[in-house]
């Protein structure tokens, strides 16, 4: 009961508990010896053999318990540390059988059975190995308990009972193990000494023990208490609330209680009761409540900046358009005078003719406009558009009467400026000479020149227009 309330590492207390069985049985093979087995010599001697249980199993068990310390409770022992199981059997099988071969306590020529065990290279292994399991047990504690505090003297008052054990079996040793008259039995002092080893560790910090509750509630800043199963308070804080019958059935249902000021109580199963601890949200409650707030109030702001960004998108949009529009007014302007003054001159000649012009000079003007309009939006002219402008062109001519040719051969790429100048340089060509052209000619060639060549009145005039 001791070991399972106050050691708290699941893997320790088993093994320690494990250790505490294999005690209790060799002292009820030691009862059964002083009371009913001590009349037959044969077997209280082959009894006596079962103390290699307490030598060796206990020591290893408090091995294997020093392993689980400063573990979680999940916590299982590596799988390599079971093979010190493989000695450990091996010296209990050779100690249960020494009546076969008297390896562990030899018989003297011509001595009766008797119940002197005198010592053979069996039991120095057996000795040796249970101290050896002893100091490893120490290492491994004070190993992973290097910061008590303590000072190095008490801290090795631990190391020093265990060594103890073995100093105790040595004069039983010298005497064959016939003891005489003693105040307490070598088994006694053994388990005596064991339990000093673990109790000296717990006192000096080494080992983590369930103990001195009430100085933990006494300076605890939480609102925590222990209760039984009926709910009645075991030992509390000094910020516990108390909790009604109804409270506690509350909680036993659905395991936390809470209000709308952010208060809310906990409950933790516990063997033979429960921890109730207390939590304030209250004021994570009221950050969340103005994050939520400022959250609000930003994201108004944002849809006012949001609409503010949209306007002034739109306000550029056209302020852009508008200078787009009246660069394109200024580039072709004299080009819609002439389509005015065409109108204004509409009755010195037939409708007819005047439509003619008019569709040459709108088809120079649209198809000027269009290429400034993709330079706007791709930031280049294709070939393949000023191609299609020309044709345009071309075809219009040709409706007029004029005989016009494209010769286009592919060409590597104008600049955007050099498109615009050469599509300029036709449109010159109409303004200059009018509608007196009879026929024109535009021709590319590999070099990626371009010749426009006109002919007026049977007289030919080549305009060459160089890259």
């Amino acid at each position: 009961h001791s070991l399972h309330m106050r050691i708290t590492q699941k893997s320790m207390r088993r093994f320690l508990k494990l250790e505490s069985a294999v005690m209790c049985f060799w002292l009820t093979v030691r009862l059964l010896q002083d009371v009913l087995l001590y009349r037959n010599v044969h077997i209280m001697r082959v009894s006596g053999y079962f103390i290699v249980f307490p030598l060796l199993v206990t020591t290893l068990c408090g091995l294997y318990a020093a392993l689980g310390l400063g573990r979680g409770e999940s916590y299982t022992i590596p799988k390599a540390m079971y093979l010190l199981l493989i000695p450990d059997a091996v010296l209990v099988v050779l100690m249960l059988t020494n009546e076969l071969h008297h390896f562990v306590f030899r018989v003297l020529p011509g001595e009766p059975e008797n119940l002197y065990f005198h010592p053979n290279t069996g039991i120095v292994m057996i000795l040796l190995y249970g101290t050896l399991l002893i100091v490893l047990r120490m290492l491994i504690i004070y190993r992973r308990t290097k910061s008590t505090g303590k000072k190095r003297v008490l801290k090795a008052m631990p190391l020093a009972v265990g060594l103890m054990m073995p100093l105790v079996v040595l004069p039983y040793f010298m005497k064959g193990f016939a003891a005489g008259q003693e105040i307490i039995e070598l088994t006694a002092k053994l388990y005596f000494l064991e339990a000093m080893s673990w109790e000296s560790c717990i006192l000096l910090g080494l080992v983590p023990v369930n103990t001195q509750y009430g100085m933990v509630f006494a300076q605890s800043t939480v609102g925590m208490q222990l209760v039984d199963e009926q709910g009645q308070q075991m030992i509390s804080s000094r910020y516990a609330r108390e909790l009604s019958a109804s409270q506690f059935a509350q909680l036993k249902d659905s395991g936390m209680l809470s209000d709308q000021a952010g208060h809310e109580t906990h409950l933790y199963p516990l063997k033979n009761g429960y921890l109730v601890y207390n939590q304030d949200l209250s004021q994570i409650y009221a950050a969340i409540s103005e994050l939520n707030r400022t959250a609000a109030e930003l994201g108004a702001e944002g849809e006012l900046l949001r609409e503010e960004l949209r306007t002034r998108s739109e306000e550029a949009s056209v302020c852009a358009q508008n200078q787009i529009y009246d660069r394109l007014t200024n580039e072709v302007g004299a080009y819609l005078s002439m389509m005015t003054d065409l109108l204004h001159q509409a009755h010195r000649e037939s409708k007819a003719v005047t439509l003619r012009k008019l569709c040459l000079l709108g088809t120079f003007v649209k198809r000027r406009c269009n290429l400034r309009l993709i330079e706007q939006e791709k930031g280049m002219i294709d070939m393949e558009e000023l191609r299609l402008s020309l044709e345009d062109m071309i075809v219009c001519m040709n409706m007029m009467g004029i005989q016009a040719e494209l010769r286009w051969e592919p060409i590597e790429h104008y600049s955007t400026e050099y498109a615009i100048y050469i599509f300029d340089r036709l449109g010159e060509t109409l303004k200059k000479y009018g509608f007196d052209i009879e026929r024109l000619q535009i021709k590319t060639n590999a070099r990626s020149d371009i010749y426009i060549y006109i002919y007026i009145k049977q007289t030919i005039s080549a305009i060459f227009v160089h890259n």
